[in-house]
């Protein structure tokens, strides 16, 4: 992401049955130094989601469209399944590289009564990035923001399991535990034009290996009972292939301590 750019965006969400609620968002990024100059013209024709040629100042302006869908299952003890997911520039005359090449999404499940007493909860999820998350004809790198790769870490074409199971005392304290694991990647795509086919396509210039991590996370909440709370957090976390480098494993050990501060009234 350049420096000074501009960032728009909108969400909306319909909830016409109780259990069932939609979303639809949309983001654009524009401008910034070093981009070329945009059009107010162009600025709306991008707002309807009109897209420039290859190549031009309009290529320039990042655009992201979602959807996302809630729906609770009564029978199965309120759950909840869920699913969102984001376009990288959706729009273009191929059909489906829109799907296995632009889209990433996250996907899972919420169960808010593991047990019936209501004092276990359990959430599954399963999480996608494109290969053409931000790389295309401007933006090869990827859109970052401080070096952070905005929206997911994963990094390009990346996969994420995560688990997350709570238990609540009967004094109030929750108990969290966490399974995270992680397939990223680092590789460098760019996105360019077909002739024969009219479409952009996403093309691989450099292929690492995938760094995998395994992560489990532990955390204590006591339950309030004076304004200030201090919560432990211990993990550990294997990784192979770290920092992208083959062969190359390494642990690591995780410590933190949240200080809660609630005031008064």
């Amino acid at each position: 992401m350049l420096k000074n750019a501009y960032v728009y965006g909108l969400a909306a969400s319909f909830k016409r049955h109780s259990r069932v609620e939609i979303g639809f968002k949309h983001q654009t990024t524009v401008g910034g130094d070093g981009a070329p100059g945009i059009g107010i013209g162009q600025l709306i024709t991008e707002f309807f989601f009109v897209r420039g040629n290859a190549g031009t100042a309009q290529e320039s302006m990042d655009n992201r469209e979602g959807m996302d869908v809630r729906v609770q299952i009564p029978g199965l003890r309120n759950a909840v399944e869920y699913a969102e997911g984001v376009f990288e520039d959706f729009g273009r005359k191929s059909f489906w590289p829109q799907f296995t090449e632009q889209m990433g999404f996250v996907s899972g499940l919420y169960l808010p009564l593991l047990s019936k007493d209501g004092t276990n909860d359990l959430r599954l999820e399963y999480e996608h990035s494109p290969a053409a998350y931000g790389r295309y004809f401007f933006y090869r790198a990827g859109l970052t923001l401080d070096d952070r790769l905005r929206g997911s870490e994963l990094g390009p074409d990346g996969n994420a399991l995560h688990m997350t199971w709570r238990h609540i005392f009967s004094s109030g304290s929750l108990l969290r535990i966490e399974a995270h694991y992680e397939a990223r990647r680092e590789d460098n795509h760019i996105q360019t034009l077909i002739s024969d086919l009219g479409v952009d396509r996403i093309i691989r210039i450099t292929d690492h290996p995938a760094e995998r991590r395994f992560r489990l996370m532990f955390s204590f909440e006591r339950k309030a009972e004076n304004p200030i709370m201090i919560n432990p957090i211990l993990g550990y976390e294997r990784a192979w292939n770290y920092s992208f480098t083959p062969g190359a494993p390494r642990n690591n050990l995780l410590a933190a301590i949240c200080l809660k501060w609630i005031p008064e009234n």
